[in-house]
């Protein structure tokens, strides 16, 4: 299934046709799920809201366990929604299949201080049936 591209919150627009540009597959894939993550959460238990956990807390360890626990709540939802619209055309590395691993650090300011206000995260997902997971990297 095709879909526009985001960047930065913006539709992308290809400058030499002025068209929208569409993407698929794995990298259709990644951006679900960096809208996920950052989404706020909506009534069907979809968007994960990371911001919301900026700053809850100081131990890293805790922050890894609560950013895991809603990221899987929230993959599940979008998995439960994408289960409920039953497309034989949907490729199989578009749809959600597990967290392989989740890291999160606090990024260091100008003077080398830890800011937890400022997380660096990469998330990897396993997509349907592939061994490979989608690599999400960002900061919130």
């Amino acid at each position: 299934m095709k879909t526009w591209k985001v960047e930065n919150g913006d539709f992308v627009i290809n400058p030499a046709t002025g068209a929208f540009i569409e993407i698929n597959g794995l990298t259709k894939f990644k951006q679900d799920v960096r809208e996920i993550m950052t989404t706020e959460e909506q009534s069907d238990g979809t968007g994960a809201s990371i911001s919301r956990l900026i700053p809850s807390t100081t131990d890293i360890v805790e922050l890894r366990m609560r950013l895991y626990s809603l990221l899987e709540n929230s993959f599940k939802s979008y998995a439960r929604l994408q289960g409920s619209i039953q497309r034989t055309d949907r490729p199989v590395e578009e749809s959600f299949g597990k967290i392989k691993e989740i890291a999160v650090q606090p990024v260091r300011d100008a003077n080398g201080e830890t800011d937890m206000t400022t997380l660096a995260y990469k998330v990897s997902v396993l997509s349907g049936q592939t061994l490979t997971p989608a690599i999400v990297t960002g900061v919130v």
